[in-house]
């Protein structure tokens, strides 16, 4: 059989390939051997990408060279004489040639020094090819020089020669990964570049990566192979699981889904030492995939039918026969359901972080506990785990339960793991008094705020936990209404603990209306104890005066949102017995009015924001608004009048009136006010339109917010065009939003590409929308005609 034979039967099918090159060798030696087998794969080198042909005789070319190497005089010949084709001025020979080379280098052991330098330099030149296919072959071969180059260096590192050849390589595919223009490039290299510290960042930029396969590899492919994930710096473990759970991709969702509740949880789980020498699991060897693939080949196909068999070639026509893909990893028993193992990997992720109110913990464990029933049994809640709360065991509890809420089938298996109401109130109240007593030792100085920190985590993972708590236990229901009554009147207690606590009270007062007045009434209570608690009453203040709970002596000018020094009050600079103050007590007393201040307003606007009623029919809401809110509206503390302009503006969401008479009053505080404060006027606005939807829709105040010096002022100006505009106000107001939009583009505010984006979409909304009624009524009226057409009939027969 002569060599041309052979090459022509390797082109028909990729059966029996093995058997062909074993004829070949045997005719090694022969006279013009090397001229013949040069000749057919010139003859290969124009047979375009997409021949099957073409890919059977280079998969044959593979597995002839694969127990040669660069020595033999056949394998020296070929690359010699496909090097000079690299730069040929056809694409498809650049191609063909590139592949070659590449499939060559993947099965040689071995390679001459000269003819090693030759190559890597010509394959450097076809990193920018024109053509995506010929960049994707020579990423390919780089990418196995560059990993023996870095087995020399750690061989030979007294060579620095050997340790800037492999760098200058490295950086090049490197830069490849991160700015080449076609996807199947970048992730070619992400999965072939050997895993390294060095080029570990680099691939898990890929994360990010705006293809959604090359993201998809990454999550399913590269990274259930890295090893342990403890070996990742914490950063990287909390952007991956961010980026993965958020991914627009529901495949690259499930696949980040999988590595959190199986493998890292596996690695937690195993009795491994985190503390050995950093190991990076590599790709499996390529010689023994290709030798398995083709024999599991040759098995399929001789069982095969001669028509399957075809089937199967012109199937594989559009694949490539050098790309290896990694293997999958092999799917095992999961080990016995660990909660120290699971608490661990709380901990791995930062979970104080990560699973604030939007980290990423809580979308995580969502996905654990939904895949891992398992987990789900093992849980308990016995006395023992809630007298000994942790960071970890705390979140892992509040996400236990929020999932079960959320999922029916394992409802009854938290009523069975739940206590009673109760004794969770008297949990909570232990740890309350634990935090309160953590920041009065910080207070004195011998406290740290590390200990706050974990202190304030825990507490507020049991008032989330309140959240969903069953209140029709009478005797539950009023040890929590106790409970959290007094918290809410605790002036210390951090201000995310006391939304929390204020959210949960609201949930234990009834839902009616008798609810939210006794829930008006108790928070109101709570603020004048917190106002009496840090600033005592004066005597020397006069009655009117002492039943506010701000200062607002001082007469208010026209200007009362500017940012005009006050004037002190004449009461303000004497003690109880009349002695005038230094200038420190003075400055200290100051500071104490606006922290309490601050706190009332803080409390008044937790409540606001769990209130639906009307203002004028609630007079405890009334009460407050006269006292704590337009006094500090008033005020010229900025912070102080920052949060009274947002306590009156939810005011205004509950009562129409208030909002028409105070719009004006938002409008000058946007004109007149510091940042903030515009800040926050533009929400006001925005969200009073929102709620009431006026029939006259005028947005002057925000175009002019379009204007302000500040660039988030201009942002939330455009956020909240935008957000009227994905609200259904555009329609019929057209012309107004387009004048807006235009003056945004031309002030070139923050956020007006977005704002442009977000007027084309609602446009074409509207059109599809206008398209579908037409289409949806002729529809309608041709199934009205055949339906009348068919009783007619009806009617005959």
């Amino acid at each position: 059989m002569s060599i041309g034979d052979i090459f022509a039967d390797a082109q028909r099918s990729y059966v029996g390939h093995k058997s062909l090159a074993k004829r070949l060798k045997r005719l090694e030696g022969s006279a013009d051997f090397d001229d013949q087998v040069k000749e057919c794969i010139f003859r290969l080198l124009e047979v375009a990408k997409s021949e099957a042909a073409g890919n059977r005789v280079v998969k044959f070319l593979t597995i002839y060279m694969q127990d040669a190497d660069a020595s033999s005089p056949a394998t020296s010949s070929v690359l010699l004489a496909l090097l000079p084709l690299l730069c040929a001025k056809d694409k498809t020979v650049r191609y063909r040639s590139t592949q070659l080379v590449s499939q060559i280098l993947g099965v040689l052991s071995a390679i001459d020094d000269d003819l090693y330098g030759v190559i890597r330099h010509e394959l450097i030149k076809r990193l920018h090819d024109k053509v995506p296919a010929i960049r994707l072959e020579a990423v390919l071969a780089l990418g196995r020089l560059v990993e023996n180059e870095m087995d020399d260096e750690q061989e030979e590192k007294e060579d620095d020669s050997d340790s800037d050849y492999e760098a200058g390589l490295l950086e090049k595919l490197l830069d490849v990964l991160q700015n080449d223009s076609n996807a199947d490039v970048r992730r070619t290299l992400l999965l072939n570049l050997p895993i390294t510290p060095t080029t570990l960042p680099y691939l898990l930029e890929r994360a990010r990566d705006r293809d959604t396969p090359t993201r998809r590899a990454l999550y399913s492919r590269l990274l259930p192979k890295l090893g342990d994930f403890r070996h990742l710096s914490l950063s990287m473990r909390e952007k991956l699981l961010r980026w993965g759970l958020r991914d627009r991709d529901e495949k690259v969702r499930q696949a980040t889904a999988r590595l959190f509740s199986e493998r890292w949880i596996e690695d937690c789980a195993n009795t491994k030492n985190v503390d050995d020498e950093t190991h990076i699991s590599q790709t499996d060897d390529v010689e023994e995939d290709e030798e398995e693939e083709e024999e599991e080949e040759e098995e399929e196909d001789r069982e095969a039918p001669p028509d399957q068999t075809e089937a199967q070639d012109e199937k594989k026509e559009g694949q490539q026969p050098r790309l290896q893909p990694v293997k999958e990893p092999e799917t095992k028993a999961p080990p016995k359901a660990s909660i120290p193992a699971l608490l661990e990997l709380l901990e791995r992720i930062d979970i104080m972080n990560s699973g604030a109110e939007t980290g990423v913990g809580l979308d995580a464990m969502r996905e654990f506990w939904a895949s891992r029933p398992d987990y789900v049994d093992a849980v308990e809640f016995e006395d023992p785990f809630w007298e000994s709360l942790t960071i970890e065991s705390a979140f892992m509890a509040r996400s236990f339960i929020e999932c079960c809420q959320q999922d029916s089938a394992n409802q009854a298996k938290l009523e069975e793991k739940m206590p009673e109401v109760t004794r969770i109130g008297f949990y909570l109240q232990r740890y309350l008094n634990t935090l309160l007593d953590t920041i009065r030792a910080i207070n004195n100085g011998t406290g740290t705020d590390e200990d706050q920190a974990d202190q304030e985590f825990i507490v507020e993972q049991l008032l989330h936990i309140a959240h969903y708590l069953d209140y029709t236990d009478e005797i539950g229901r009023r040890k929590m209404f106790s409970l959290l009554r007094d918290a809410i009147s605790v002036a210390e207690l951090p201000e995310e603990t006391t939304r929390l606590a204020v959210e949960s009270l609201r949930l234990v007062c009834n839902a009616d209306a008798a609810g939210e007045r006794e829930f008006t009434s108790v928070v109101l209570e709570a603020i004048a104890e917190v106002h009496d608690t840090i600033i005592p009453s004066d005597p020397d203040v006069p009655e009117n005066e002492e039943d506010s709970f701000v200062s607002a002596r001082s007469d208010v000018s026209s200007e009362a949102a500017s940012d005009a020094t006050p004037t002190k009050a004449n009461g303000a600079s004497r003690t109880k017995n009349g002695k005038k103050l230094s200038s420190e007590e003075e400055e200290a007393r100051a500071l104490k009015e606006i922290v309490v201040n601050l706190k009332c307003l803080h409390i008044a606007q937790c409540m606001l924001q769990n209130v639906t009623g009307n203002l004028q029919s609630n007079v405890h809401l009334e009460s407050m608004l006269n006292n704590l809110v337009i006094p500090a509206v008033r005020s010229y503390e900025i912070p102080v009048r920052e949060r009274g302009v947002l306590c009156l503006g939810l005011c205004c969401m509950l009562e129409p009136k208030l909002a028409d008479e105070n719009t004006p009053l938002f409008v000058h505080c946007l004109a007149r006010g510091d940042e903030g404060l515009q800040v926050m006027c533009v929400k006001v606005l925005c969200d009073i339109i929102l709620s009431r939807r006026p029939e006259q829709l005028d947005l002057a105040p925000l175009v002019k917010a379009f204007k302000a010096e500040s660039n988030e002022v201009q942002s939330t100006a455009t956020g909240s065009l935008a957000k009227l505009m994905l609200c259904g106000f555009y329609a019929g107001n057209e012309e107004a939003f387009d004048d807006a939009c235009e003056v945004a583009v031309g002030h070139s505010a923050k956020g007006s590409e977005l704002l442009g984006k977000v007027r084309a979409a609602v446009q074409v909304e509207a059109r599809e929308m206008e398209a579908e009624a037409e289409g949806g009524g002729g529809l309608r009226e041709k199934e009205k005609e055949k339906a009348s057409t068919g009783s007619r009939r009806a009617s005959a027969e």
